[in-house]
């Protein structure tokens, strides 16, 4: 029969990895020791520390239960799905894969709209890397499209 943990036993001592500490913007642990205690005290609000910060500064965002890797993605998706429901767009699909050389790519959003009677490969940006170029221009050789950049 298991025994029941008491506060004595979580208030032992236990080595914690490096987390950065929210209130003081230092950092905890590098092989000190904290107490469950203590840690709770620290992180009992849910704002355990943040993974690395992003290269580019986007900001995850959830949105219908996806998650969206940057905020203007997951706005760009609301607009799209308004235009869908509204009967502007139709077959919105997310993340779809474009095999190319050497590589894949994924569009952020494809779809047909009705008033150009064309079918729509987008991708939001904020920064345009090398390899998204080197893709852009793939897309047009291998495929004949051009990305829509929102």
């Amino acid at each position: 029969m298991p025994q029941k943990r008491t506060e004595t036993a979580q208030n032992q001592k236990k080595a914690v990895p490096p987390y950065k500490d929210v209130k003081t913007g230092g950092f905890v642990g590098n092989g000190e020791k904290m107490t469950v205690t203590e840690f709770r005290d620290l992180y009992g609000n849910g704002n355990y520390p943040s993974k690395s910060k992003s290269k580019y500064n986007a900001v995850p965002k959830v949105v219908d239960q996806i998650r969206f890797a940057s905020t203007k993605e997951a706005n760009r998706y609301a607009d799209l799905k308004f235009m869908e429901n509204a009967g502007d767009i139709t077959a919105l699909q997310r993340q779809v894969k474009f095999k190319l050389v050497g590589c894949n790519y994924f569009a952020d959003f494809c779809y047909f709209d009705y008033s150009t009677k064309q079918w729509i490969t987008e991708d939001t940006k904020g920064f345009k890397t090398a390899t998204y170029k080197t893709k852009r221009k793939q897309m047009f050789e291998v495929y004949g499209i051009t990305i829509l950049e929102t």
